[in-house]
C-alpha cells in the first residue's frame, strides 16, 4: 500500500496547522496535503470563526497572496498570487471552480466565511485534483462539514453601521450528517474618505467626507447532507443561496449616484464518494453540479460607467466530473475528467435589445502519476492536462454598444507539469515544481462589462512556464519553551508570452491586452515562531516583473497591478482565556498602468485584536487600520479608515 507521510504537517497558515497523522479525507477528491508537492498554506475555521472578519482580507495575511478591493464591507474583491492577476487564479468551492467564461475574476465578498471550514491556497503548482494549472495558483475553499453535533450564534456590530449576524447547526442521526447556515451582513459603508475633487494639483478644493452611495446588504443560506451508505461509499448535496444588493459610488463621491449592483446566487452540487475499493488500491469520485445566477447592473444616468446601462445578466453553469485515484505499493495514479457548459446572457433594458447568448463547452482531462522512494522521503509526480473549449457567441457590445458578430471559436490546449519533494529528515524538506501553462480568455476580457472595463476580442491566449524551488525547516517538541517553528525560503520564476493585463487609465477604466513577452520573479520567506503562549508569524514577499514590449514606452516596465514588496508581521499572546493579538501589514510600490507613470500610494495597515474566550462563548473587539491610513487598491476607491468592531460567539 502507500506508504505513510511525515508523523506531522505544518501548513503555511496564520497560525501553525499540525496534524499527528495523515486526516482522515471526507471526499476522495480533496487534495492529500502530506503527499502533495505544491507550496501551499491552510486556514482552518478556528482561526477566524470568533472574530470579525471577510475571506479577501483574511487569505491576505498569507505569504504571496494580495487582495484588490473596491473598498468598504462587501466591496467586489479580487486575489492575485505571486504577482499574477485575479484572472490567471483560479478559485474552487468545494472542488468546482467559481471563475466563469463569462465573467472577469472571483469576487471573493460572495463567498461568506460562515460556510466556510477551511481555505487552501496553492502558490504555482495546482495539484490534479483542481483541474488545470494556472499561472499564479489556486484557492481551494472547503465547505462545512459536520464534525460534533451543536449550534453556534455570532452577532457582529462595528462602524459604519456595520452588522453582522450567523446561525449555523450540525446535526446527525443514524448514518446522516446536517449542516444548515444562514448569514445577514449588511453595512452603510460610508466611512469618511480625502476627496480632492478631480483636481490633486489643487489642494484648496480638496475636503473630508462620508463615503456616498455605498451601501450593502447581503443575505446566504447553506444546507448540507452527507449519507454514509456503508464503510466504502457516502453520498451527499449541498445547496447555498446568496442574495446581495451592494451601492456603487462615484469615482469623485457624487453624492447624487445611484447606481448599484444585485447579486443572486443559486448553487447545488451532489457527488458519490467510493472509498478503498477493491481490497483498499481504489477510489473514486462522481459529482454533478448546477450553478445560476442573476445580476443587475443599474447606471441609467451613466453617473459611473462609459455609457447609460441598465444590464440583466444570467449565467448558468452544469457540469460533471469524475475522479478516480489507484494506489499501489509504491506509486499512485490519479485521473480527472470534467464535462462543462456555461451559458451567458445579458439584455441592456435601456435599449430594449433582445437577449443575447455566449456558450461556453469544455472538456477537461488529467492524468498523474506520482512515485515514493526511499520509504516515501523522496515524493515524484509528473501529471499531463487538456482541455477543449468550444465558444458560441451569438453578440457582444463594443465600447459604445454597438453588437459584434464573431460566431464560434474553438480551443485545444495541453499543458504539464513535474513536482518533487525531498525530505531530507523530519524537520527539514525541499520542492521543486514545474509546469506549463495556458490560459482562455474569458468573455469579460475579450468584451468587456459593467462601463468599468472595456473589451478586446483580438486577445490570444496565454501561454507560459511556471517554475518554484522552496525549503522548509520545522521543528516540533510539546513541552520544549520552543514547541512549534518554521521557516520557510522560496524562488519562482514565471515566463509567460501574450500575458493578459488590466490597463486603467486616468479614469479608472481598465482594459485588458497582451503583452508580447513577460517574466515574473520573486522572493518568499516565511517565518513561524511558538515559544508557549507566545505567537509569532512574519513573512515577505519581493516580486520582479518585467514587461517585454515593442512599445517603447511599455518595454522594461513593471507590470501593472501587483505590489513589488509585500511584508505582514503578526503577534499574539495567550494568557488564561485571554488571546492578544496585533498584525501589520506593509506594501509597496504598484503601478496602475503600463506605462509606470500612475502609482498606487504604499499601504502600512496595522490591527489589534483581544479575544475573551470560554468553553462555550467568546467575546472580540477588534480595530482595523488602527492608524487611520488612507489607501485604495483600485482607482478612485478608497479603503475604510480607523473602525471598531465588537463581535460575540456562542455554542450550544
Amino acid at each position: 500500500m502507500l506508504l505513510s507521510a511525515s508523523p506531522f504537517v505544518i501548513g503555511e497558515a496564520l497560525k501553525v496547522t499540525i496534524v499527528k497523522a495523515s486526516p482522515e479525507l471526507k471526499n476522495v477528491d480533496e487534495i492529500e496535503l502530506a503527499t502533495t508537492t505544491s507550496t501551499y498554506s491552510v486556514i482552518e475555521s478556528q482561526q477566524f470563526e470568533e472574530k470579525h472578519e471577510d475571506l479577501a482580507k483574511l487569505i491576505e495575511h498569507e505569504t504571496g497572496v494580495q487582495i484588490r478591493s473596491s473598498g468598504g464591507q462587501g466591496s467586489f474583491s479580487t486575489v492575485s498570487l505571486r504577482g499574477a492577476t485575479s484572472e490567471q487564479v483560479t478559485v474552487y468551492l468545494d472542488g468546482v471552480l467559481l471563475n466563469q467564461a463569462s465573467g472577469g475574476a472571483v469576487d471573493l465578498s460572495l463567498i461568506p466565511l460562515a460556510n466556510v471550514e477551511r481555505i487552501e491556497i496553492y502558490r504555482g503548482s495546482v495539484p490534479i485534483e483542481l483541474g488545470n494549472a494556472s499561472l499564479g495558483g489556486a484557492v481551494n475553499i472547503i465547505s462545512k462539514i459536520q464534525s460534533k453535533e451543536g449550534l453556534n450564534l455570532k452577532a457582529s456590530v462595528g462602524s459604519y453601521n456595520t452588522q453582522s449576524y450567523s446561525v449555523s447547526s450540525s446535526t446527525g442521526y443514524d448514518k446522516n450528517d446536517i449542516v444548515l447556515s444562514i448569514e445577514s451582513l449588511t453595512s452603510d459603508n460610508d466611512f469618511e474618505i480625502h476627496n480632492d475633487n478631480g483636481t490633486p494639483l489643487n489642494p484648496a478644493d480638496d475636503r473630508n467626507e462620508p463615503r456616498f452611495n455605498n451601501a450593502l446588504a447581503q443575505t446566504s443560506l447553506m444546507a448540507k447532507w452527507r449519507y454514509q451508505i456503508n464503510k466504502h461509499n457516502n453520498v451527499s448535496a449541498k445547496v447555498e443561496y446568496l442574495d446581495k444588493k451592494k451601492e456603487l459610488p462615484h469615482r469623485q463621491n457624487n453624492p447624487l449616484v445611484e447606481a448599484c449592483f444585485d447579486t443572486r446566487d443559486y448553487d447545488f452540487i451532489t457527488q458519490l464518494n467510493s472509498r478503498s475499493l477493491f481490497d483498499g488500491y481504489f477510489d473514486t469520485n462522481f459529482k454533478i453540479y448546477l450553478h445560476h445566477k442573476d445580476e443587475l447592473f443599474n447606471d441609467e444616468l451613466a453617473q459611473i460607467g462609459l455609457l447609460g446601462q441598465k444590464i440583466v445578466m444570467e449565467s448558468d453553469k452544469k457540469g460533471g466530473e469524475l475522479f478516480s485515484s489507484i494506489k499501489f505499493d509504491t506509486s499512485q495514479v490519479k485521473y480527472r475528467m470534467l464535462l462543462e457548459e456555461e451559458v451567458f446572457e445579458f439584455e441592456d433594458l435601456l435599449t430594449n435589445q433582445p437577449y443575447r447568448d455566449n456558450d461556453r463547452k469544455l472538456i477537461e482531462q488529467g492524468l498523474e502519476y506520482k512515485s515514493f522512494y526511499f520509504e516515501g522521503d523522496f515524493i515524484f509526480n509528473i501529471s499531463v492536462r487538456n482541455i477543449y473549449v468550444h465558444d458560441s457567441v451569438s453578440a457582444v457590445q463594443d465600447t459604445f454598444g454597438n453588437p459584434i458578430d464573431i460566431g464560434e471559436r474553438k480551443y485545444t490546449e495541453n499543458d504539464y507539469q513535474l513536482g518533487s519533494r525531498y525530505r531530507f529528515n523530519a524537520q527539514s524538506s525541499l520542492n521543486l515544481n514545474a509546469a506549463e501553462y495556458v490560459r482562455i480568455p474569458s468573455f469579460f476580457e475579450l468584451f468587456g462589462n459593467l462601463g468599468f472595463f472595456r473589451g478586446s476580442p483580438d486577445l490570444l491566449n496565454e501561454e507560459g512556464v511556471n517554475i518554484d524551488l522552496g525549503h522548509t525547516y520545522t521543528w516540533y517538541a510539546p513541552g520544549a519553551w520552543l514547541h512549534d517553528a518554521q521557516l520557510y525560503l522560496g524562488v519562482f520564476r514565471n515566463q509567460i508570452s501574450n500575458l493578459i493585463v488590466r490597463d486603467y487609465n486616468s479614469f479608472g477604466v481598465g482594459v485588458s491586452k497582451n503583452v508580447a513577452d513577460a517574466d515574473i520573479n520573486g522572493v518568499e520567506f516565511n517565518f513561524k515562531i511558538y515559544p508557549g503562549a507566545f505567537s509569532v508569524f512574519f513573512n515577505a514577499s519581493l516580486i520582479r516583473s518585467v514587461n517585454s514590449s515593442d512599445v517603447a514606452a511599455y518595454d522594461s516596465k513593471s507590470l501593472p497591478g501587483h505590489y513589488e514588496q509585500d511584508y505582514n508581521l503578526y503577534l499574539s499572546y495567550a494568557v488564561n482565556s485571554w488571546q492578544f493579538s496585533a498584525d501589520w501589514d506593509v506594501k509597496k510600490t504598484m503601478y496602475y498602468d503600463r506605462v509606470n507613470l500612475l502609482q498606487a500610494p504604499d499601504i502600512s495597515n496595522l490591527n489589534f485584536s483581544i479575544l475573551n474566550s470560554s468553553n462555550n462563548n467568546s467575546v472580540e473587539f477588534s480595530v482595523k487600520n488602527a492608524l487611520d491610513k488612507k489607501a485604495m487598491d483600485f482607482q478612485y476607491q478608497p479603503a475604510p479608515g480607523i473602525s471598531y468592531y465588537l463581535t460575540y460567539n456562542q455554542k450550544f
